[in-house]
C-alpha cells in the first residue's frame, strides 16, 4: 500500500494531512490443492489486484483498479468511479465495474455498478449504506439490486469497530459481521 500525502490547513489553522494519490497491490495464494480446485480450477494464485486513487480537489476524487491473472498476464475485471467527499459529515462514492467472464476472457462489458453513502452521526459513530446492482442477466445472476450492506462504525481511538448487515440477492442469503480497522 502506498499513500502520498501534503499537509494542509484547515479554516481555524491547523495543519493536518491530506492523501492526494494512492497505489494498492494485493494478491490471494491458496497452498492447499483442494481450495485451488475448489476456488480457482486448479491455479494457486487469484487475480492480481492494482487499485489507484487521485484527489482532483479537495472535495473529488477518481479511482480505479485492474485484476489481472499472474500466469497469463490476462485482465479479468476493471473498474473505475468517483468519491464525492466534502470534508463534512458525509461522502458518496460511486463505481463501475467491467468484466471478463469466461475462459476465453471476452469481455462481458459493465455488468456492475456500486454505490455507496456514508454518514458521520457524531465523534465516534458512524452509518454507511452501500448498494450493488447488477446490470446483466445471466443464469447465475439476477438482474436489478444484487447486495445491500447497512454498516455502523464505532470508533474506539487509534481503532474502528464495523458492525454490517449484508443481504446477497443472488444467493438468498444474509449475514452479519464485524470487522477492525486502524485508523
Amino acid at each position: 500500500e502506498q499513500t502520498f500525502q501534503t499537509k494542509r490547513m484547515d479554516k481555524e489553522g491547523n495543519l493536518h494531512s491530506v492523501n492526494f494519490a494512492g497505489f494498492d497491490m494485493a494478491m490471494d495464494w491458496f497452498p492447499r490443492s483442494r481450495d485451488q480446485d475448489r476456488l480457482l480450477h486448479g491455479d494457486a494464485l487469484d487475480l492480481l489486484r492494482m487499485d489507484g486513487f487521485l484527489r482532483v480537489l479537495d472535495i473529488f476524487k477518481v479511482h480505479g483498479g485492474l485484476g489481472f491473472r499472474p500466469e497469463d498476464f490476462r485482465t479479468e475485471i476493471a473498474t473505475y468511479g468517483i468519491t464525492i467527499d466534502p470534508q463534512t459529515r458525509w461522502r458518496l462514492k460511486l463505481e463501475e465495474r467491467f468484466h471478463f467472464a469466461d475462459k476465453s476472457r471476452a469481455i462481458v462489458g459493465s455488468d456492475q455498478y456500486h454505490v455507496k453513502f456514508e454518514y458521520q452521526l457524531s465523534e465516534r459513530w458512524g452509518f454507511s449504506l452501500e448498494w450493488v446492482n447488477e446490470a446483466r442477466k445471466s443464469l447465475a445472476t439476477r438482474k436489478g439490486r444484487q447486495i445491500e450492506r447497512v454498516g455502523l462504525t464505532r470508533s474506539y481511538g487509534p481503532i474502528d469497530a464495523t458492525f454490517t448487515y449484508a443481504i446477497d440477492r443472488n444467493l438468498g442469503e444474509s449475514a452479519f459481521f464485524a470487522s477492525v480497522r486502524p485508523t
